[in-house]
């Protein structure tokens, strides 16, 4: 068993830190806002909307790569504790693959955004949006770091296997999305087939859904990648904040912090 390199102790001992003291200031400020709200009824406060999601992508992207090196991480491993051990550690790997190949996928396309988002500010504080997709850039990195990590505390036969495999696969998918494309039966039977696999090879939840998400952008012609990567800032950044503000009952509309941009004051949620 090989140990984890110091340096990526180092990286995961400062994220952690840094993530305790995020998680530590948005309680403070969402517990500050609803209680300003309440008893003032008003809403001078609306700045922590666009503070919360620089808090929240990097809780979720880079917390996330931390719980994943870990070990830490929801998936569904009833039917692969129930193969044989030689089974296990080939799905193992491809696991780590298909967590590598997401990974730099995400990673990738977060760059163009991390840079057409430079000039872009939150209207309020005037924060950079590049600060709320450095997070995703860094996670997805560190992603690859322990993914890689576990790929080489195994053994070379499984690890090129799986490779090997994941590599068909994914050959195999790109090749069929023009036919996917015109037939949405199929695309969707493949959806469904490839989900049902995923999960019950263990890989985990999140990496399901963004193999499904990806595949079904690319084939059915909805989006490009870059859509995606915005669609998973948006989603981290936004969704848990939205439910806080919710269960406290405020009757006014706010502001969307990962929906508004400086060229679209509008936009409301």
């Amino acid at each position: 068993m090989r140990p984890l390199p110091r340096w990526l102790e180092a990286i995961d001992a400062l994220v952690i830190a840094i993530l305790n003291v995020m998680l530590a200031i948005e309680v403070v400020l969402v517990f500050t806002s609803t209680m300003q709200r309440a008893f003032t009824h008003s809403s001078s406060m609306m700045w922590v909307d666009e503070v919360s999601p620089l808090f929240l992508v990097t809780l979720a992207f880079m917390g996330g790569a931390v719980a994943y090196g870990h070990g830490q991480f929801i998936a569904i491993k009833v039917v692969l504790d129930r193969l044989p051990l030689s089974v296990q550690a080939f799905l193992n790997a491809a696991t780590e693959w298909i967590a590598i190949a997401v990974s730099l996928l995400i990673g990738g396309y977060s760059v163009p955004m991390f840079i057409a988002s430079a000039e872009e500010k939150t209207i309020l504080l005037g924060i950079s949006y590049l600060w709320m997709t450095l997070p995703i850039t860094a996670g997805c990195a560190l992603f690859v770091a322990r993914a890689a990590h576990s790929l080489w505390r195994m053994s070379s036969g499984v690890v090129l296997a799986s490779g090997v495999a994941i590599a068909l696969i994914a050959a195999g998918v790109v090749g069929a999305t023009p036919y996917l494309t015109t037939h949405p039966h199929a695309l969707y039977l493949a959806l469904v087939v490839a989900f049902l696999a995923m999960i019950a090879a263990g890989v985990p939840v999140g990496f399901v859904l963004a193999v499904i998400g990806i595949v079904c952008a690319k084939a059915s012609g909805s989006g490009d990648l870059m859509g995606v990567v915005m669609n998973a800032q948006r989603g981290a950044g936004g969704f848990v904040f939205l439910a806080i503000h919710d269960e406290a009952g405020q009757d006014e509309e706010w502001i969307a912090p990962t929906s508004v941009r400086a060229s679209s004051p509008s936009c409301r949620r």
